[in-house]
């Protein structure tokens, strides 16, 4: 055959590059790309060498339509990726866009044999050769502001709320009798976002409520995600569209493309006489063509919400989803629909109203629900998240526990949301939520939802390593569905400070603050960070993103702390007050309260035993919190102490960190102050697993091994500390003083010199202390001391 020269067909290293069949192959075999993937490659193929501009590629690939210049990133993101080892042909250029920099010549020669009418799945020549890149499915978590009175702090977990909330939003793609698939056989996962529903019934009652049943029933698949309606608004937003504008069809297009979904949906329901009639299109995002129609006609309306339950599976099916797992992930709404559906409009209109904050009035119309419907679990689950943010913790462990015993009723993934919260909430026990996390992740392998909740426990638990690598993991899911969640950002930045990774942290906050997501808590961790690098510009650029905003009183909070662990004793005090007098001003003053009985604590730490019992009595006396009957301990209040720890362990028997370090550390303090040096280290072994997640453990266990008059047992757990400023959160005097620790554990080993120079890295750490602070009084006793018998034991 001669040689011709194709100018419909390019090359590039082992590249083959044929535009008008959107066909890329590398070496005979096809590149799976996404439509707009291709479109990129394609306009930089044909401009070879030349800079371009990111504002000339989205005229060029999405013409007429303003989309965010992440979703351009997006695309560049995954060519980079399919190009593989080739990806350096795609270049940034810093400050001016992108450049393709391999050589391009137009081919010569036959096609490929590979080609658009040779498929390997029978396609014909006519249909796109372009396969849609897929993978398992990736929960989209939308962020939530919880009330500040949840806030973990130092002692709570953070809170991710359920599934059916409408923070987290899933469903799935939309089958029909006259169904064409828009997959390759290999099918394993499609994006989409579901317009809102076409109701020309005149009934209310259908409103929101039938997308809630595609997405309760669809959310169990692995196979499926849809855009959550939080994020489909904020896109709106973008589009300069009024965030409550209806999402028709033609807007849930411009929605999916600007967010790289693959398909769109539209249902709908119409009344003809005494029959209702249902459909669901499926459309392309892409060009808009239709790639499905489903329809169903019922007699009833009491047959409305199980139809749609009933076509669920047969979507599936349609859309390629194993049998093996449409089977195993199969759960409707409702076995009994006669009297859902006012009960499930009253939760759809419940979760729409918590998505927007409204907590108090979302609990009434749950609470309507489950009058309705007593057996209804995600109802019961949810309401428990609003309990837990309006700071109710009473009916939250009752509604979650209502949930956990009707478990068996939902579908996997709320099975195991509804396990996460149930440990949470009433048993504590973080063996169980953590292994209940890990099924729950191995089954849904791309879910980032679990993930995330395990960097947060395993930080909880003092896990770092492992932390941080679920972090990574994370991080990489959300950044591949372009996702740009603030407690995300937030954790996975905590974990890595944890783990002493600084420049990650940084790295993190640079991302977050790029994509305008700037919380509280990141700025949280940037500024321990600044006080660990002793920057204190940083440190002043922390304390002035908060004025005057809702987290000025925590920023305040978090900048005393950074004082305290420095020895400014007065200068904390001062920002102390400042945080309280802000947080009386915001109405928020109750959220404080774990940060000042930690603040009691490092106190009497200091040997600032009266002023610790000054502030101990002026905190409220309803507070139930173990940091106060901690508090209570360290300043010699040992009956009021353990008279709280054995209540709160008799009303939660189950609860790991109160039962295997809380009570423990109290009970150990007790045991010090009584001379009973053994029984406090005996006391103290119980939290050997979770010891690094707060300096208090080691250094109590260290104490304890002093007064037990083990110093090389002391040694071993001041090390643990000393120099190692990442693991106190919020920043700590622990760990400056764990030098004083180790200079008496190595003085009363009689190895001076090695006990001097821990003298004198305290002294150096807290040169611009408060001079009159107890402690540091008694270090430079100590430390005279220690230089007369080194020197009279030198030769």
């Amino acid at each position: 055959m001669p040689l011709t020269v194709d100018r419909d067909r390019y090359r590039f290293d082992e590249f083959e590059l044929q535009p008008s069949r959107r066909s890329l192959l590398r070496d005979g075999s096809v590149v799976s790309l996404s439509p707009k993937a291709f479109e990129v490659l394609t306009y930089l193929v044909l401009n070879p060498g030349r800079v371009i501009s990111k504002e000339e590629l989205i005229k060029a690939i999405w013409p007429g339509s303003y989309v965010e210049e992440s979703n351009l990133a997006q695309q560049i993101y995954a060519l980079r990726r399919a190009l593989a080892d080739r990806s350096a042909c795609i270049a940034t250029i810093p400050g001016q866009g992108y450049q393709f920099t391999a050589e391009v010549v137009q081919a010569t020669g036959p096609e490929s044999t590979h080609s658009a009418a040779h498929l390997p799945d029978g396609s014909s020549s006519s249909e796109m050769l372009v396969q849609h890149m897929h993978e398992r499915s990736t929960i989209v978590v939308e962020e939530r502001v919880p009330n500040p009175a949840a806030h973990p702090g130092r002692l709570r977990a953070l809170l991710w709320t359920g599934f059916s909330l409408a923070a987290v939003a899933l469903l799935a793609i939309a089958g029909a009798k006259a169904w064409r698939r828009f997959n390759p056989p290999s099918y394993g996962h499609a994006e989409a976002v579901v317009a809102d529903l076409d109701n020309s019934t005149g009934d209310t009652d259908f409103d929101h409520t039938l997308n809630k049943v595609l997405q309760i029933d669809l959310q169990q698949s692995p196979y499926f995600t849809v855009i959550s309606e939080g994020r489909a608004r904020r896109t709106l937003k973008m589009m300069r569209q009024p965030a409550d504008e209806p999402i028709t069809a033609p807007l849930a297009r411009e929605i999916c493309q600007r967010v790289n979904g693959q398909l769109y949906l539209a249902p709908a329901i119409a009344k003809v006489g005494d029959r209702y009639h249902l459909s669901l299109l499926a459309y392309d995002c892409g060009d808009g063509h239709t790639l499905g129609a489903l329809r169903e006609t019922v007699r009833s309306k009491n047959d409305v919400l199980a139809t749609f339950s009933d076509l669920t599976e047969k979507i599936r099916r349609s859309a390629g989803e194993p049998r093996a797992s449409v089977k195993e992930f199969s759960k409707p709404v409702y076995d009994e629909p006669t009297s859902s559906l006012e009960a499930l409009k009253a939760y759809s209109e419940a979760t729409r109203l918590g998505d927007g904050g409204k907590f108090a009035e979302s609990i009434a119309l749950y609470q309507h629900a489950v009058q309705l419907d007593p057996n209804f679990a995600v109802a019961y689950a949810d309401m428990s998240t609003m309990y837990y943010n309006t700071a109710d913790w009473t009916h939250d462990k009752q509604a979650i526990a209502k949930a956990y015993a009707l478990r068996d009723t939902v579908n996997e993934r709320e099975h195991f949301y509804i396990e996460l919260r149930y440990h949470q909430s009433v048993t504590g026990d973080l063996h169980s939520l953590i292994e209940s996390l890990r099924r729950w992740a191995a089954t849904y392998p791309e879910d980032n939802l679990p993930v995330a909740d395990l960097v947060n426990f395993e930080t909880w638990t003092g896990q770092y390593p492992m932390a941080a690598a679920h972090a990574e993991a994370v991080l990489a899911l959300e950044a591949k569905n372009n996702i740009h969640n603030g407690i995300s950002y937030e954790i996975s930045a905590r974990a890595f400070h944890h783990a002493n990774m600084p420049d990650r942290v940084r790295a993190v906050y640079a991302e977050a603050l790029r994509w305008g997501v700037d919380t509280q808590g990141m700025h949280g961790v940037r500024m321990e960070l600044a006080a660990e690098d002793g920057d204190r510009a940083e440190l002043a650029r922390q304390e002035a993103w908060g004025r005057g905003t809702p987290a000025e009183s925590h920023m305040l909070q978090m900048e005393g702390s950074v004082e305290l662990a420095q020895g400014h004793v007065a200068q904390a005090e001062s920002l102390f007050a400042r945080a309280r007098i802000v947080a009386q001003r915001d109405k928020v003053e109750d959220t404080l309260a774990d940060m000042d009985e930690y603040q009691v604590r490092m106190l009497a730490e200091l040997g600032l035993t009266a002023e610790a019992k000054a502030q101990l009595k002026a905190m409220p006396a309803s507070d139930p919190s173990l940091d106060k009957a901690f508090a209570e301990a360290a300043v010699g209040e040992k009956e009021v102490a353990l008279a709280e720890t054995r209540r709160q362990q008799a009303a939660s028997p189950t609860d790991t960190l109160l039962n295997v370090e809380y009570a423990p550390s109290v009970r150990a303090i007790v045991a010090l102050e009584e001379g009973k040096p053994q029984e406090a280290v005996a006391l103290m072994q119980a939290s050997a697993p979770y010891e690094l997640r707060d300096p208090t453990v080691p250094y109590l266990r260290g104490q304890a091994y002093l007064a037990a008059r083990q110093p090389a047992e002391a040694e071993v757990e001041f090390n643990k500390l000393a120099d190692r400023p990442w693991l106190a959160d919020p920043p700590a005097p622990l760990i400056p003083l764990a030098h004083l620790g180790l200079a008496r554990a190595y003085a009363m080993q009689g190895q001076f010199g090695e006990s001097g120079k821990q003298y004198k890295a305290l002294l150096d750490a807290w040169q611009g202390a408060d001079s009159d602070l107890p402690v540091l009084k008694q270090a430079r006793q100590e430390y005279a001391q220690v230089l007369k018998s080194s020197a009279s034991t030198r030769p």
